[in-house]
């Protein structure tokens, strides 16, 4: 009885190892191809219809449809596109506005409201904004954080969230500290998980908001677990995205000569950092800028400096 039970554990365990691995459906699916336009990082909507796009040097935003079809660009502005933001509800894009007037810069706050085709600054134009926006997880603000103060704009969408959508947690990373917003806390938590001398990029935060991805300047990848302040150390890796189940996290590593990228691949690796499997790689185009749709276990990425756009399905086996 013992050798059975010890027999049907064993199973059970495997089962549940079996269905934790994750394997690339096919290859790759280019999905838009234009090397004048140069299009890069595309990010689906929440709702999974639509994927937004910048160009060169993050210049202009462009939306197109998940299938590809009906590209059509809704800003030219320079250095718009560098980390832009999508509303909860698909129906806005926010983003940091550039100004050139004799040789200096200045910064606005600007929103896109795709259902009325129009656009509205959130701020006026100041000197010092070293730092994108992003939506309080409520999505009632519109958040500029640094590492030594945090802007809150007043921020209404041009209609009532939806009673289906679902709100998730929001991270940011800036200077020396990495923010949180909960859906369900007013309050935006900041956490220094190395101390304050170490520098933070590309934060993420996991669909259940249990935990934050993100690169140390210089450094790894890591996963910080929100409530016992535990770090995984997942090596190399660059613009970490999670999958809808909060199970997985993917992201690109890439190798090159001190010049150049020689090789790219995407990986996806196991929440805790226990496993990890090579979705992709190249040594010909090299792979970047990784979005895991929000509703499927689909990711969109691109070739860098190339103007494709692609996507790659995964599964559990």
């Amino acid at each position: 009885m013992k050798h059975l039970l010890l027999i049907s554990l064993i199973w059970a365990a495997s089962v549940l190892t079996a269905t934790a691995q994750l394997r690339p459906v096919g290859e790759p699916v280019l999905l838009y191809d234009d090397i004048t336009l140069s299009l890069q990082n595309p990010i689906p909507s929440p709702d999974s219809r639509t994927i937004a796009l910048t160009g060169s040097n993050f210049s202009g935003i462009w939306l197109m449809d998940a299938n590809g079809d009906n590209l059509r660009q809704i800003t030219d502005e320079n250095h718009i596109g560098f980390g832009f933001k999508w509303s909860a509800d698909a129906s806005t894009i926010i983003a940091r506005s550039t100004q050139r007037e004799n040789q200096r810069r200045s910064y606005a706050i600007k929103s896109f409201d795709l259902i009325s085709n129009e656009s509205t600054y959130l701020t006026e134009y100041q000197a010092h904004m070293p730092t994108v926006p992003f939506f309080e997880a409520n999505q009632q603000n519109v958040m500029v954080a640094t590492s030594e103060e945090v802007q809150t704009i007043s921020f209404q969408l041009s209609r009532a969230l939806p009673s289906e959508v679902n709100l998730r947690p929001t991270a940011h990373a800036n200077g020396n500290k990495l923010f949180f917003s909960s859906p369900t806390s007013s309050t935006l938590a900041e956490f220094t998980p190395f101390g304050s001398d170490v520098s933070y990029l590309n934060a993420s935060a996991s669909p259940d908001g249990s935990k934050i991805a993100f690169e140390v300047y210089g450094g790894n990848l890591h996963i910080l677990e929100i409530e016992s302040g535990t770090l995984t150390d997942l090596g190399p890796g660059y613009k970490p995205t999670w999958s809808p189940d909060s199970q997985y996290i993917s992201f690109t590593r890439n190798t090159d000569d001190g010049y150049v990228f020689t090789s790219g691949e995407i990986v996806a690796a196991s929440a805790d950092g226990l496993d990890s499997v090579v979705l992709f790689s190249s040594e010909n185009t090299i792979p970047g800028n990784p979005h895991w749709d929000f509703n499927q276990n689909r990711i969109y990425f691109d070739y860098i400096d190339s103007g494709s756009i692609l996507y790659i399905d995964v599964a559990t086996e």
